[in-house]
């Protein structure tokens, strides 16, 4: 180690009872009084406690992401379900008219199936989500991540007077990490959105206006390899005074009953883990969250590169 630097890695140590235990060791240099690193010192601090606090914590948030989910999912179902009423009652009309042929059935039958599809589409992921996340990194497709999330929530926007604008880059862009945390990640960031749009709208008493908008635009940084997911709202901003604090535990500038104050916390620790940086800004109108990862693969129509993990890795 350099002997100025001062480094913490975490182990997990199995004991002979058969149990496991969760590790910090801090290494530091230590100075002689001329400031001369003499040798090294550690200390190593049994963090099992605090490790389970934080994974009953983000378990907990994750519930929370679910009920948003399932409030997604129920506004969400809506147009399938009307699409393959109509076409049911189309079709049966036109048999009880004699007027049905063979082909109109046809399309009217591959439009329910493709409906049905689609539902099930919807109540398979939420499914997924609702699993224990993995404990090893796996790759992500980030385009997929913001797309399974805004299936969940556009729909619910739409009813609120919010356009959810999603722009992806053409190039499939692939990062190590859990799938499931990482949607977690974008889920709390677009509910912070509309939440915050609420309560501007609240705040000015004007009723809802037609410029309400969130925005997500991912993008590639060739020059040092990283993604870039930008989440941008008209809501009512952080405040400035606060803004140092908006990503610690049970913080929150809602009302009390509208969220724990854990998302933006748990999204932090999860982007943290990633070897990944998340922020957050003021613009002129509304706020700005930036979650940059570093990137492992991108993939376009003309070629597929892998990046090194040296490349990778670089902030």
């Amino acid at each position: 180690m350099d002997t100025r630097e001062v480094l913490e890695e975490e182990h997990l140590i199995l004991y002979p009872d058969g149990k496991a235990r969760s590790t910090l060791i801090v290494e530091f240099p230590v100075l002689d009084a001329d400031g001369v690193c003499v040798g090294t010192g550690a200390i190593n601090t049994d963090i099992t406690e605090r490790k389970n606090t934080e994974k009953h914590a983000r378990h907990a948030q994750k519930m929370e992401v679910l009920g948003e989910m399932a409030t997604g999912v129920a506004h969400e179902l809506n147009q399938p379900l009307n699409i393959i009423r109509m076409s049911a009652e189309t079709a049966g009309e036109m048999l009880e008219d004699g007027a049905a042929s063979p082909e109109i059935v046809a399309t009217l039958m591959g439009r329910i199936t493709s409906q049905i599809d689609r539902a099930a589409a919807i109540i398979d992921h939420m499914r997924v989500f609702g699993r224990k996340a993995s404990e090893t990194a796996e790759p992500i497709s980030i385009g997929d991540s913001v797309n399974n999330c805004a299936m969940f929530l556009r729909e619910q926007m739409r009813l609120r007077g919010i356009e959810l604008d999603i722009s992806l880059p053409e190039d499939r862009l692939v990062v190590n990490g859990n799938a499931i945390e990482l949607e977690q990640v974008v889920m709390n960031l677009l509910a912070n959105a509309r939440d915050a749009i609420e309560q501007k709208v609240e705040l000015l008493r004007d009723g809802w206006g037609d410029g309400e908008r969130i925005a997500v635009n991912v993008d590639y940084d060739h020059a040092i390899c990283t993604v870039r997911i930008v989440v941008r709202d008209t809501g009512i901003g952080i405040p400035e005074d606060v803004l140092e604090r908006i990503f610690d535990p049970f913080f929150t500038t809602k009302e009390i009953g509208r969220g724990t104050g854990l998302g933006l916390s748990i999204s932090y620790g999860i982007v943290t883990e990633m070897g990944s940086t998340i922020t957050a800004e003021n613009e002129t109108s509304g706020a700005r969250f930036t979650v940059t990862l570093p990137a492992t693969i991108v993939e376009s129509a003309h070629f597929s590169e892998k990046i090194s993990p040296i490349l990778a890795a670089v902030q």
